[in-house]
């Protein structure tokens, strides 16, 4: 993002200097996906391809595949969760970094299983 874009974020400014970028940049990379020993991880690498880098998580391969059977009502026609782009609102262990089946309840309809 362009600085001057983040002077005016909403109302508000949402600048950060260069320690705070630099770490968050680095919490980041050590985190993410191609970096993990997690099985889930290696899944989401595996369906990737090396010539396209999905711009959102609902793009990714693994992702899309893992909630096709989701009916649109309860994510997409459901207002508590609006979209697969609210990856915190079903799993209830989603602040931990556990997206297990057995974690799922989703808002308004109650446990999900595979």
């Amino acid at each position: 993002m362009v600085a001057s874009a983040l002077e005016d974020h909403f109302g508000d400014n949402t600048e950060l200097n260069d320690d705070v970028r630099r770490h968050i940049l680095d919490v980041l990379v050590n985190a993410s996906a191609d970096k993990s020993y997690y099985k889930r991880s290696k899944k989401i690498m595996v369906s990737l391809r090396e010539d396209k880098t999905p711009m959102r998580i609902i793009e990714i391969p693994y992702i899309k595949k893992a909630h096709h059977e989701i009916p649109a009502k309860l994510i997409k026609d459901n207002p508590k969760v609006k979209s697969l782009s609210y990856c915190n609102k079903c799993p209830q262990k989603a602040d931990e970094g556990i997206f297990d089946d057995d974690t799922v309840v989703i808002p308004g309809h109650g446990n999900w299983t595979w």
